[in-house]
């Protein structure tokens, strides 16, 4: 066999660390943190809303119970008022009764509108903070499509130059022994990240562990054959 020339693969492994790198952003991307915590607050956000709304349907629906009740009441007034007014087949005994339960009446429409005024201050307050809600909810929306829009243009920008070193990948494999890169790829596959270490004074720079000078002197005169380094493995280019 004929010397190695290792820097077709180190020029390989240039490329697949730099595709790592764009891999790594890209997930990065994809699981932003921020869009997780605007998508969070979005989905608190909506949480109360549809709590705020029950609750505003309720005292709409009260306060139109209570409408109900003062308007019967009202007419129930009225009523008795023109039986007092017109006085027929009625003893003194009766107007009491009849103007007693008009004053009651009057009393139980007192409290109804009390009640009413109530809820209907509350009802009011509910308003504002559901729109309020509303409000917050959009500005939340908003910052969220912004961010979605940015990462969208960095996770394309990233895949065009994925794209691009998959394919001078593609072209830099066929100038490496096969051989060669089969033992590189089965490294790369164990989870090596640098499968490829360049032997510089005596230091692998794949681990930056210091070789013996005897392991030195015998990788040297071994120019015909892949040499590994025996702490992390990789190979080793000098």
């Amino acid at each position: 066999m004929t010397e190695l020339n290792f820097d077709d693969l180190l020029e390989l492994q240039s490329v697949d660390l730099e595709r790592d790198a764009i891999r790594h952003e890209m997930h990065e991307i994809s699981n932003s943190a921020d869009v997780k915590e605007l998508e969070s607050k979005l989905n608190r956000v909506s949480a109360d809303a549809v709590e705020l709304k029950s609750n505003h349907d309720l005292l709409a629906l009260k306060i139109e119970q209570i409408e109900i009740s003062s308007m019967k009441i009202k007419s129930k007034i009225d009523e008795l008022n023109d039986r007092l007014y017109k006085q027929e087949g009625l003893g003194s005994k009766d107007l009491q009764v009849v103007a007693k339960e008009v004053e009651h009446q009057k009393v139980l429409l007192g409290g109804l509108e009390d009640e009413e005024l109530n809820l209907l201050d509350q009802f009011e307050a509910l308003q504002k903070i559901l729109a309020d809600n509303q409000d917050n909810k959009r500005v939340i929306m908003d910052q969220l499509n912004s961010i979605k829009r940015n990462l969208s243009e960095q996770l394309e920008k990233l895949t065009s130059s994925l794209d691009e070193l998959n394919r001078k990948y593609a072209s830099m494999e066929q100038n490496i022994d096969h051989d060669i890169l089969e033992t590189y790829l089965k490294l790369r596959g164990s989870g090596k990240q640098v499968a490829v270490g360049k032997l510089i004074t005596n230091k692998c720079t794949g681990c930056s562990v210091d070789i013996a000078q005897a392991e030195v002197n015998r990788i040297k005169t071994a120019k015909d054959q892949l040499n590994f380094c025996e702490q992390c493995g990789c190979i080793l280019a000098f």
